[in-house]
């Protein structure tokens, strides 16, 4: 009699298939900060003396190892400080293929912000540009948790610029002169008990701001710097996400109805997610984190996700990609993120985690559709 044997079954944790599956990686440029919030997950990291991070040709060299991947998130650190952050963004561009940018800011450098946007924009035409601004409260709130006097009124100067920067290409391309800016405004605010009370009139006022074309609402996460500062309830919880799809339903249709649905839905999702890890401790599906994510240090050392571990150096790997995507350290976290049903709010990994299994996909589209 014939036996047939089954072919072995790859290990999901280090199929070389993994590569392929890359779609957002969050580099952060740098770990200088020029603010002290005390909501910082990355607070023990910041401000390294001796930091020294991969040049720009040292990026491309790297990035040459890698797939093709959608999205570029950038964070630090502020992102900004670092003075070749187009240089990183452009080698990206050129050599994998991405096709949106975002980047958060604290706002503290305006003019700043203003260089970097006005260069992307006019130098990435086709890559949509997303510039998230850190809004803690209302002024004496945000300034307080922010640790810098007077930052509410220098980011008030910042969003006032964006607004400005995106109205003048808005401008060109009216009248055949540019391309138009792929420039989304957001407000970005972490949750947390010592703001819950100021979200709702902090929302309304960025509502009522032209410029915003989106808010965010991240759940505080990590280990804090101020270890009194605690996540918001399920109640309040609860309270947030209702606002939050109210007013960004009004925001999204307002300069970008094309995205309105797409973005709706998975705003929604995340809320989902977020919800159950609140009040169940689990997500309902695996994190992603280690498949379709990355996490790239200042120095070139990797992250699944940014509250774990280093997972490689790619220095000490000769800049290959996939020697530290596919090896020991990174076949081992990536079982136990899958292994443990590792959960957390963090928006980036749910939103990116959504479409893991076809129930949840099919559900995410559901509401798409709903939404349309």
């Amino acid at each position: 009699m014939l036996h047939l044997q089954s072919a072995p079954t790859a290990d999901p944790d280090s199929d070389p298939s993994l590569l392929g599956k890359l779609n957002v990686v969050t580099y952060f440029t740098t770990s200088r900060c020029n603010a002290k919030c005390e909501t910082c997950f990355y607070w023990q990291n910041l401000n390294d003396k001796d930091e020294k991070v991969l040049g720009v040709g040292e990026i491309d060299a790297l990035s040459r190892t890698m797939p093709r991947f959608n999205h570029l998130l950038f964070s630090g650190g502020e992102p900004v400080m670092r003075k070749e952050i187009v240089e990183i963004a452009k080698v990206f561009a050129a050599n994998n293929g991405i096709i949106t940018i975002d980047m958060p800011t604290n706002g503290l450098l305006p003019k700043r912000v203003e260089e970097v946007t006005s260069q992307i924009l006019d130098e990435m035409p086709h890559v949509l540009f997303t510039v998230g601004l850190s809004l803690d409260g209302l002024e004496e709130t945000h300034n307080r948790i922010r640790g810098v006097p007077g930052n509410w009124t220098k980011s008030m100067a910042t969003l006032e610029t964006l607004g400005r920067v995106r109205a003048e290409r808005m401008d060109r391309w009216r009248a055949g002169k540019g391309p138009k800016p792929l420039l989304r405004i957001m407000s970005l605010t972490c949750i947390n008990n010592q703001n819950i009370e100021e979200i709702e009139k902090l929302a309304m006022l960025m509502a009522s701001n032209p410029d915003v074309d989106g808010m965010n609402f991240e759940c505080l996460r990590g280990t804090p710097k101020d270890p009194t500062l605690f996540p918001p309830t399920p109640a309040q919880f609860d309270y947030v996400v209702k606002m939050s799809m109210k007013m960004n339903d009004e925001l999204y249709s307002r300069r970008f109805p094309e995205f309105r649905a797409l973005w709706l839905s998975y705003i929604r999702n995340v809320y989902r997610f977020q919800r159950e890890h609140i009040t169940k401790g689990k997500l309902p599906v695996t994190c992603q984190a280690g498949i379709n994510l990355a996490v790239i240090e200042p120095d070139g050392r990797v992250r699944m996700c940014e509250l774990l571990d280093i997972v490689g150096d790619l220095r000490k790997e000769g800049l290959d990609w996939k020697k530290v995507w596919l090896g020991a350290r990174a076949v081992d976290q990536r079982r136990w993120i899958r292994e443990s049903r590792c959960s957390c709010t963090h928006c980036v990994n749910l939103g990116n985690s959504i479409d893991a299994t076809a129930s949840s996909r099919l559900r995410r589209q559901v509401d798409e559709a709903i939404l349309r």
